[in-house]
C-alpha cells in the first residue's frame, strides 16, 4: 500500500493564473502613480545646511528638475535636468557619482530615496493582483 495525495482545483489555479494577464495595464499605471509620488517626495527634500564659505550657489532648480520619464510599459525612469551653463550638475549631487567632497555624506542619494518607496509600490502592486484573483 502507498501513500497518496489527491491534488483538486488546478483547474481553477491554471485559470486564475490566466486572469492575471489582466494585470500588464493596470501595472503601468500604479508605477506611474507611484513614479510620480517619488518625484513629488524628491522636490520636498531639504537641502543640508549650507557650508561655511560654500563655493557654489544655491538656486533651487535642483528641487524642481525632477520628472518622471516612461520607457516602456510599466518602466519609469526618474530623473533630475538641473544645470549651470548647460553642464548637468544633480549626478554629483544627488546621483550615482556623488563623490565631491561637498556633497557625499551631506545630500541625500536619488537611489536611497526611491528605495524608502518601495513598500508603497510593492503594497499596490500586491492589491491590485489579490483584486483580479479574487476577480
Amino acid at each position: 500500500m502507498s501513500a497518496k495525495v489527491s491534488v483538486t482545483g488546478n483547474n481553477r489555479v491554471i485559470r486564475k493564473l490566466g486572469e492575471l494577464g489582466k494585470f500588464a495595464p493596470f501595472a503601468d499605471v500604479i508605477m506611474k502613480r507611484w513614479t510620480n509620488g517619488v518625484v513629488s517626495t524628491l522636490a520636498k527634500k531639504r537641502y543640508p545646511p549650507e557650508l561655511p564659505n560654500q563655493m557654489y550657489e544655491r538656486t533651487g532648480q535642483l528641487g524642481r528638475k525632477f520628472s518622471a520619464k516612461r520607457v516602456s510599459r510599466a518602466k519609469y525612469v526618474i530623473e533630475n535636468s538641473a544645470s549651470k551653463n548647460g553642464r548637468p550638475y544633480a549626478v554629483y549631487v544627488v546621483g550615482i557619482f556623488q563623490n565631491v567632497k561637498y556633497h557625499k555624506g551631506r545630500w541625500w542619494l536619488m537611489r536611497d530615496v526611491a528605495d524608502e518607496q518601495l513598500p508603497k509600490l510593492t503594497r499596490a502592486m500586491g492589491a491590485k493582483v489579490q483584486d483580479i484573483w479574487d476577480g
